[in-house]
């Protein structure tokens, strides 16, 4: 019943994105990004919400999963996958970056430390897919350093934020890059420390990145692009974020589909 519960409530982030790209069709001024019904606030407040549902939920998850320590072949291809996608991002960016000469930018920093990001995500991949039970790597701190491109994305967007909170769409993608910083600090954590209790933990960070990268900052890119209001290159980028908040999905199935590790039922 619990896992069931927990698994339930992974539905209501698809059924915020839902809402999320009404309210951009029907209820936004898609040219000056502020909301056409109803005060910006309640935006917010449902966002709370579904986040606060998020962490209720985390409750319900195994506090040590034993899937920390075996294979995961659909969680394997979706670190090869996105890793292979930040990498190939990497390169078309960095073209064009320095075609246009603003590669020693913030932009440029985050571009380049996308390459850290897309070498741990790989070797994340392939120890999950080969079923290797010990650190994905022989250093905690090629982890660390992946996580890098997204502390320095949250710090870009926020300073690029054109007019603060009142409008939404710019305050999303600030809190996406933050749910993805958040989620691969956690998984640093939780797969170099399977034993260190970081399974509910593990599952709130990856709801919020399933919840903010896939399900609202994806569907907002997409909208955006298609009204005009984005280049290609941002929808690339938001791309990218979604599969890290799949990623977050599969951490969440990893946390609530499984019984504790043998040392944490003793203790």
């Amino acid at each position: 019943m619990k896992r069931f519960a927990a698994m339930l409530s992974l539905l209501v982030p698809v059924a915020a994105g839902v809402a999320r790209w009404l309210d951009l069709v029907n209820f936004t001024d898609l040219e000056t990004g502020f909301s056409t019904l109803w005060p910006v606030w309640y935006r917010y407040a449902c966002l709370g919400l579904v986040l606060a549902l998020g962490r209720l939920a985390s409750r319900l998850a195994a506090r040590c999963p034993e899937t920390l320590l075996r294979r995961s072949r659909c969680l394997g291809l979706l670190c090869v996958i996105t890793g292979g996608a930040y990498a190939l991002f990497t390169g078309v960016k960095l073209v064009l970056l320095r075609e246009t000469e603003d590669l020693a930018t913030l932009e440029g920093a985050v571009t380049v430390l996308y390459l850290l990001t897309a070498l741990w995500l790989l070797l994340l991949g392939v120890s999950r897919l080969s079923g290797y039970t010990g650190a994905p790597s022989a250093s905690a701190w090629v982890g660390v350093l992946g996580t890098a491109a997204f502390f320095l994305l949250t710090v870009y967007r926020f300073s690029d934020m054109p007019t603060g909170i009142v409008r939404v769409a710019p305050t999303v993608e600030v809190f996406s890059a933050l749910a993805a910083l958040l989620l691969m600090q956690g998984a640093v954590k939780a797969f170099y420390l399977p034993h260190s209790g970081a399974g509910r933990g593990l599952f709130f960070r990856g709801y919020a990145a399933f919840a903010l990268c896939t399900c609202l900052e994806l569907p907002q890119s997409l909208c955006l692009y298609l009204a005009g209001q984005a280049d290609r290159m941002k929808l690339a980028e938001s791309m990218a974020l979604g599969l890290v908040g799949l990623i977050g999905l599969g951490c969440c199935l990893l946390a609530v589909c499984a019984e504790q590790t043998p040392a944490a039922e003793t203790e």
